[in-house]
């Protein structure tokens, strides 16, 4: 485009000259002399916005999948000559749209600093490493642009936006009903006290500390050591890259439905662990350990963020060689697309051991049904608790005009 716009105006200066040798109007060499230095001028003035700059990208470090987010792009410029007309561009992912198509140019003052915003949306769960930005610059007559490319190792962990993956299963202990038992499972029946807390909607009346309630204004309830609690397992089947599965919306949704059953858990005041078959760092699977609260509820996020169709174990050998010893009343939650009917045998020793098991298996609606239904069935015969949750045609095609 630069090479048209030269070849334009050298066109145009040599007509002019043709004209003045013609008409012998010796003037128009100096207007075609100009038509030439003028423009050469403002691109070298362009040329030289760029130098002695320094240029820095802030990205957001975690989104959530579906937000907007701001990117700032800072300018350091430490000579006395201010620059003028500068501009910046992304390669971003197909998955994250920028908002703002009409960027205005910016300004730098001398030995000073200037900063710009933008505006992108994620559209999809993941890791994002946008390693290259561009700075442009316009030269004063605005003909040209120049760019320069920085890089950057910065990344963007986009969390999946958590959906209702159904009501946990209770863990057929007989003294137990459904309410008490997530009570005394996920926060302890102990009698010893351990503290008061903020009451969280679903607390027990009985535990309602009324005197500091009174003193506060605010609903306290006395909270007690955990002599009996539950370990929570969350296993999520990641993709295997030679599925013929429509991988992009199937694993989205897992991930999903993951990041509601964690939510729910963690809410609840559990000890909670998640497992993910994609690999991680010199390991076959992911795994973040047991914990608890908000600090362990980012750490689980983060591993379903980067859940991807490279897994290279199944949730049989997660079971077998990963999970390691479990107490009797934990909970085992998988969320899995695959229809195995070998796993149950394996689930059979946790259910037997006092484990409960739950089973939630993610389809797309044009899944055929025979082989969910006989896999359901080896799973109810050993007592693990089972879910189906199937995608809608209509979420499939959103996640499809996205890929």
């Amino acid at each position: 485009m630069q090479i048209l716009k030269w070849v334009t105006l050298g066109f145009g200066a040599l007509c002019l000259m043709a004209v003045a040798v013609a008409l012998h109007a010796f003037q128009l060499f100096f207007i075609s002399a100009l038509l030439i230095a003028l423009p050469a001028s403002s691109y070298l003035m362009g040329w030289l916005t760029l130098k002695g700059l320094q240029f820095e990208r802030r990205l957001p470090p975690v989104a959530w999948e579906g937000e907007t987010g701001t990117v700032t792009y800072l300018v350091h410029n430490s000579s006395r000559i201010p620059r003028f007309f500068l501009s910046f561009r992304d390669n971003w992912p197909i998955m994250i749209v920028p908002q703002d198509y009409d960027t205005p140019l910016m300004n730098v003052p001398s030995e000073g600093d200037a900063g710009q915003i933008s505006h992108i949306r994620f559209l999809r769960r993941g890791v994002y490493t946008p390693d290259t930005f561009y700075a442009t610059a316009l030269d004063p007559m605005g003909i040209f642009s120049f760019s320069l490319s920085i890089k950057s190792t910065d990344e963007i962990v986009v969390y999946p936006s958590p959906i209702h993956a159904g009501d946990l299963p209770d863990s057929g202990a007989e003294r137990f009903g459904w309410q008490e038992f997530l009570f005394s499972v996920m926060r302890g029946v102990s009698v010893d006290p351990d503290g008061v807390r903020p009451y969280i909607a679903g607390d027990p009346l009985r535990r309602i500390h009324w005197r500091q309630t009174a003193r506060t204004g605010k609903m306290i309830v006395r909270e007690f050591e955990e002599t009996f609690t539950s370990n929570v397992v969350i296993i999520v089947e990641s993709l295997n890259r030679d599925s013929t599965l429509n991988e992009t919306p199937l694993l989205d949704y897992q991930t999903r439905l993951a990041a509601g059953v964690a939510d729910h858990i963690i809410r609840s005041g559990a000890t909670v662990r998640l497992i993910t078959t994609s690999p991680g760092m010199n390991t076959l699977f992911r795994d973040t350990g047991e914990g608890r609260g908000d600090e362990h509820h980012l750490i689980m996020l983060d591993a379903l963020a980067r859940a991807d169709r490279d897994a290279v174990c199944d949730i049989k050998q997660v079971l077998e060689d990963g999970i390691g010893y479990l107490r009797p009343g934990s909970l085992i939650i998988i969320i899995c697309h695959s229809s195995d009917p070998s796993i149950a045998q394996t689930l059979a020793a946790y259910t037997g051991s006092g484990i409960t098991v739950a089973v939630v298996r993610a389809q797309l609606e044009t899944s055929e049904s025979a082989q969910s239904d006989a896999f359901i069935a080896e799973l109810s015969a050993v007592n693990v608790h089972t879910f189906q949750r199937t995608l809608s045609e209509e979420q499939t095609k959103r996640y499809g005009s996205n890929e």
